[in-house]
């Protein structure tokens, strides 16, 4: 209860810096653990093998898959209704 009592004596600004600096000190740590994480995996799983489980040749389809700006034209009627056709 001491510690409590110290802190009611102090002013807001100085709870506020308090509370933040456990807050920082919170998320550093937390930061430190998860880099540990990722490099331990990393280590067991080997850099080739994370660009795979990412699918990144998935998103490459779909972008290859997607119209090009000049084709709007010869998309069927109704695929953008928002767009006006000119006369």
């Amino acid at each position: 209860m001491n510690i409590l009592d110290k802190l009611r004596g102090r002013t807001e600004e100085q709870k506020k810096i308090i509370v933040w600096a456990i807050v920082i000190v919170f998320g550093i740590l937390l930061f430190n653990f998860y880099l540990k994480a990722a490099v331990e995996k990393i280590k067991k799983e080997g850099i080739e093998d994370i660009g795979s489980q990412m699918q990144f040749p998935d998103i490459e389809k779909m972008i290859n898959d997607m119209p090009n700006p000049g084709d709007i034209k010869s998309l069927p009627s109704g695929t953008l209704p928002f767009l006006k056709e000119n006369p």
